[in-house]
C-alpha cells in the first residue's frame, strides 16, 4: 500500500465515480473503503476504521446485502463498518472489472493503486460474515 494522502482504487466496475456501479479502494487516510452507486444522488460508502500501513497485507472484502439493504467493508475477516443502501447496483455486461486502477482517464494517475494485489475474487452474491472470516483464516495458514 502507497503513502496516504491519497485515494487508492483497489478494484471497481464504476464507470462513473461514485455515479454508478461500484468501488472498493483506499480514502485518503489509507484506510479501505467500499462504495455502491445506482446514480448521483442513490449511493452508499462503508469507511474502515482500519488504517493500512506500508508493507503489511490486508485482507479486504466489501459486500452488499440487498435483502437488508446493507453495503459493508470488513478488514483482515471483521466487519468494520456498513451503511444503509437502498438502491440497486447499476451493472452493465460491456464493462470491465478493473484492478488497480479507475475507469476515467483523468483518474487513473491520481487514483494508481502504489501496491499488490493477491486473490481478487468476485462473487455473484452476498457472501456471509462467517465466510469471510472463513476465507480470511484460510488465507494466513
Amino acid at each position: 500500500m502507497g503513502a496516504s494522502g491519497k485515494i487508492q482504487t483497489l478494484a471497481t466496475n464504476a464507470a462513473d465515480e461514485g455515479n454508478n456501479g461500484f468501488t472498493l479502494s483506499t480514502d485518503t487516510g489509507s484506510r479501505p473503503q467500499f462504495l455502491l452507486a445506482e446514480s448521483s444522488t442513490t449511493k452508499a460508502q462503508s469507511t474502515a476504521s482500519t488504517q493500512m500501513a506500508v508493507g503489511t497485507w490486508y485482507h479486504v472484502v466489501g459486500t452488499f446485502d440487498d435483502a437488508n439493504d446493507r453495503a459493508r467493508i470488513y478488514v483482515n475477516g471483521s466487519l468494520e463498518r456498513e451503511s444503509s443502501y437502498t438502491g440497486r447496483i447499476t451493472y452493465a455486461s460491456s464493462r470491465d472489472l478493473l484492478l488497480g486502477k479507475q475507469v476515467k482517464t483523468y483518474l487513473q494517475s491520481s487514483r494508481f493503486l502504489q501496491g499488490s494485489l493477491d486473490e481478487v475474487a468476485v462473487y455473484g452474491s452476498e457472501l456471509p460474515a462467517a465466510t469471510v472470516k472463513e476465507h480470511y483464516d484460510a488465507g494466513r495458514g
